[in-house]
Parts: C-alpha cells; structure tokens; sequence
C-alpha cells in the first residue's frame, strides 16, 4: 500500500490593535511549522482578510489588545481545570464587581510560592468585557478561518519564548514586547510564567508618545527595575536568576536599541528570533530586521492556534 502524505495544516494569529491587525500565518506539517504570510491590514479590511491569506482553511488565535485586559493575581488550591475556572470566575467578579455573564477571563497557574502553609498557589487571570471580546470577533469575517481561541499578547510570548529561547526552562527571564501605545512586560521562571503587567506610554494630548527615544528607554528601564523589585518582594525571586530581557515589538526594531536598555536597565538583552530564512515558506515575504519585532505576538499566537489544530 502506498503512504499518501497528509497536506499541510494551517495556522494564523491575529494580534488586534486600535488602528488595525497585524496577523501571521503558518504552514504545518511533520517537520514543525514555516511562516507563510505576514500581515499588517487596517481596521477596516478585517472584513475581507481571506483576500490575503492562502487559499486553506486554518484555525486561529486572536488577541484582546492589552489596554483592555484587566491582570489580577488571586490564590487557588489545586484543582482540576473546570473546578478552578467556576472558583477563579467567582472570585474575578467579585473583584471587579462585574457580573460573571459580562466576563471573559483566562488564567495560568504562576510559578511563585504557594501561600496559606502550601495549599493555595498563585493563579494570573486576564479578565475582559464580553462585549469587547464580541466587538473583535466580529470584525473578523473570514469563510477559511476559525477562531479557536481568545489569548492575550502575553500568552501569545510565552509561546513564542519556548519556540524560539533555547534556555527558556532554565532561570527567569522578563519579556518585552515594546509597541506604539503602551508595553507589555512578562516575567518567567523556568519556562513559566511569574507576573505579567501591562504599561501604557506617557501620553500628552491624547497621543500615546514620548518626548525623546532616549525618555522612552529610561521609562522602560524604570518600568523592569520597578517590576524585578515586585516580583523579588512578592515572589521570593532571586534578581541574579534573571538571565536576559527579551525584545520584541515594534519600538524595539530601532537601531541599537538592544544595548541602549541593556545599559539603561543593567540586565542584558536579547532580540527574540523570529523569522529564520529556514522557518518561511519559498514564497513568504521576509520583513525587515526593523519590521520584524512587531510580529512576536502575531507569531505567539499562530502557535497557540497550531495546538488546537494538532
């Protein structure tokens, strides 16, 4: 009997934002995954985002723009996934004095110490409005994709991170993903996540901007040191555990941002590979080294969507 090959699957991650989306799509076979589109589409074409995609159906991922998250830390026994989610919905509504019908939440286990003698671990909720969740699917109309999942851009670089760091299970690490409006920070120990936040750039008259690129690089460096001396207050993390900053968005694509706020932050930094030449299809458009960073959620999230499609 002859073995036929399986086609290739797909799979596409949609980060959304104020004034449009930026989305990446992937092929995926036996060997892994290969990039096949890269995409940054105004506002207005979500409505036709089939007319840049490849002709095959795909299952997505799409993200809640990281303004309208709310993050909250709240302490859970051990529990079985379902039984975690009724109590976590429970507790979120009660924090935010929201009715639990009016939520969408996630959330992750953190890796800090237990409380409460060791029964009760930390547990990192990301909390929307149904209505904005609503709002962003949608806009998205598309006949060859399905949305698979709902995540949020910090979940979208943890995947990233244990693609494409080597040494990502071992030590902390804290990711910055560094875009026009705001930043989102994730710190991580040994491959899982500790604390995540969200910090929006100075804003003047309404526009998100700051006054020099140099005020950019020293409020970011104030933002890591000010989180590192939280999670070393609340978690018990040793700062010397900390290995690297990792890069990505699309302020980080200035030159010799790198090693401007490795200076400015006193921790080395990396830019997170994201586009190999071995990792696109014959046909992907390849974006510049500058362009590049402001796809790490997109590309996060296209690998969320390729673990529900496995």
């Amino acid at each position: 009997m002859l073995w036929k090959r399986q086609p290739a699957r797909a799979a596409l991650g949609i980060e959304c934002g104020d004034h449009g989306y930026k989305a990446v799509a992937i092929d995926l076979d036996e060997r892994g995954y290969r990039v096949s589109r890269i995409l940054s589409i105004g506002a207005d074409e979500a409505a036709t985002i089939d007319r840049f995609l490849p002709s095959t159906r795909m299952n997505a991922a799409v993200s809640v723009p990281s303004m309208e998250v709310d993050v909250r830390l709240i302490h859970a026994p051990e529990l079985a996934e379902r039984d975690l989610r009724g109590m976590a919905g429970y507790e979120l509504s009660t924090q935010i004095q929201t009715p639990l019908e009016e939520l969408c939440y996630d959330f992750t286990y953190s890796n800090a110490p237990s409380t409460n003698g060791r029964t009760r671990r930390p547990v990192i909720a990301f909390v929307c409005r149904k209505s904005t969740a609503e709002r962003l699917l949608g806009a998205i109309q598309s006949k060859r994709v399905e949305v698979k999942a709902l995540d949020v851009a910090w979940m979208a670089l943890m995947n990233l991170y244990h693609d494409r760091i080597a040494d990502f299970e071992r030590g902390a690490f804290i990711g910055l993903d560094a875009g026009g409006a705001g930043a989102n920070i994730i710190v991580s120990r040994n491959g899982e996540p500790l604390f995540a936040r969200y910090v929006p750039i100075q804003a003047e008259n309404g526009i998100m901007e700051l006054q020099s690129r140099s005020n950019l690089l020293d409020e970011l460096a104030a933002e890591i040191r000010r989180t590192l001396q939280y999670c070393r207050n609340q978690f018990q993390l040793n700062l010397e555990e900390v290995k690297r900053i990792l890069l990505s968005g699309g302020r980080t694509g200035e030159t010799a941002f790198e090693e401007r706020l490795s200076r400015a932050a006193g921790l080395n930094c990396q830019r997170t590979p994201l586009f190999d030449a071995d990792r696109m299809t014959q046909d992907a458009v390849k974006p510049t080294a500058e362009e590049a960073p402001r796809y790490a959620i997109a590309l996060g999230l296209a690998l969320r969507a390729a673990k529900e499609a496995a």
